[in-house]
């Protein structure tokens, strides 16, 4: 479990437990634009945004219950969302370049965070407009320490001001 420092004019004062901390064994994925189908009459999500967010609630409910049916209460104050997408490396980078290869394709971490953000919404914080600061980051698996499969790594804390 990690912690977040805290800083005051560069210098440490304290650390932050994280709220939450999950892991989804699932390749990470971007939120999909919704679809509208016979002249906007109709609109619906895509199946892969619907099971992607279904899996992230999955994982919390896996590790701490159903907020739904009693198991905690969703954080009612303003959050701090940091995850890291491990993504599946190609196999068209080259051996030489494997160990600090960075992904610079799709997908993209502004889709991501959007997706991760609804799918937590209603359990690890109220609403996704409750989120006020973000860190991301995307990787390829089996780099930089990281599990060696595709993977997202979530840690949701309490939004401090001594943050930034």
């Amino acid at each position: 479990m990690a912690m977040l420092s805290l800083l005051a004019n560069e210098e440490p004062v304290g650390a932050l437990e994280p709220l939450f901390v999950i892991r989804v064994v699932d390749p990470p994925r971007p939120k999909q634009r919704a679809r509208t189908v016979r002249h906007g009459q109709r609109t619906y999500t895509p199946k892969q945004t619907e099971n992607a967010a279904y899996r992230v609630r999955q994982a919390v409910i896996e590790k701490y219950g159903d907020p739904q049916e009693g198991a905690f209460q969703p954080f009612e104050g303003p959050v701090f969302l940091r995850f890291t997408a491990w993504l599946k490396m190609p196999t068209a980078i080259p051996r030489y370049k494997r160990p600090t290869a960075l992904p610079l394709k799709t997908p993209d971490l502004p889709n991501m965070v959007m997706l991760l953000a609804d799918a937590l919404s209603g359990y690890a914080y109220l609403d996704d407009k409750l989120v006020t600061d973000s860190q991301e980051r995307k990787r390829y698996a089996g780099t930089y320490g990281g599990p060696n499969f595709p993977c997202w790594e979530v840690e949701v804390f309490e939004s401090k001001p001594e943050l930034w």
